[in-house]
């Protein structure tokens, strides 16, 4: 499952840089008919925020679109069972993360619940609790994803209706 990034889509992207919170949909929709752009759907928008996630977190030394284009380039190439070696615990393999497409659907169901929940956040303690618990957890990877579903648990953890596909918290 490629996602290629045409100028209509960076367009569109650029819409949802410019927002001040990516995960209001009704805000993005409201942007893209301001600007007369022709909106994502909410899945295909779903799928693109969690690309952005991404992007913040694994390439926050640069630039947001070059970033998100990265992300993309990475998604494209990964392999189904690609493993990173964590150079920190000597070498120990992180544990391959589900397929795109299974990623694709965890990221739209956590997205869609948290946008059902009126994008509650957690409070500083319950995230602290989250966190503690996901550090310790043999699913979690050296880049800060669950091997479980493919999240990055820094941004997961903080959503109130978030859960842990581990049933940790």
């Amino acid at each position: 499952m490629g996602v290629s990034m045409t100028s209509n889509n960076f367009e569109r992207m650029k819409i949802v840089l410019d927002m001040i919170d990516p995960f209001d949909y009704d805000e993005f929709l409201r942007i893209c008919d301001i600007e007369k752009v022709k909106p994502l759907s909410l899945n295909e928008y779903a799928m693109k925020v969690g690309y952005l996630q991404m992007a913040m977190v694994k390439y926050s030394e640069y630039p947001m679109a070059e970033a998100y284009l990265k992300v993309i380039d990475d998604a494209n190439t990964q392999t189904p069972n690609q493993q990173n070696g964590c150079s920190s615990c000597g070498g120990k393999q992180d544990k391959p993360l589900p397929s795109l497409a299974t990623q694709a659907g965890n990221l739209i169901s956590a997205v869609g619940q948290h946008a059902m929940s009126g994008f509650t956040e957690t409070s500083k303690e319950t995230l602290e609790k989250r966190m503690t618990k996901c550090n310790g957890c043999e699913e979690l990877r050296s880049d800060g994803r669950c091997s479980k579903c493919g999240c990055y648990m820094q941004i997961k953890a903080k959503w109130e209706s978030a859960k842990c596909p581990a049933s940790k918290w």
